[in-house]
């Protein structure tokens, strides 16, 4: 699927438009995105998603330690 592909603009972005803004609860809304975003690119090929989700987690944990630091020059 592409952006621009109808299945994209016409059945896919309304659908998580409009559960994420009216069904979605809100602390809820980051996981949907997330599934969301890995259902659109799992459409394109789901071989890729293993690759996807590794790079997610990767990041999330990396910037967390960055985060948690308190040494000033690991955080830059």
């Amino acid at each position: 699927m592409l952006f621009t592909s109808y299945e994209f603009l016409f059945l896919f972005f309304p659908l998580v438009f409009f559960l994420y803004f009216v069904v979605v609860p809100k602390p809820l809304k980051l996981y949907f995105i997330l599934a969301a975003s890995c259902l659109f690119y799992g459409f394109w090929s789901f071989k890729f998603l293993p690759l996807l989700l590794g790079t997610i987690f990767t990041d999330f944990h990396l910037g967390r330690m960055i985060g948690l630091s308190t040494n000033k020059k690991k955080k830059k």
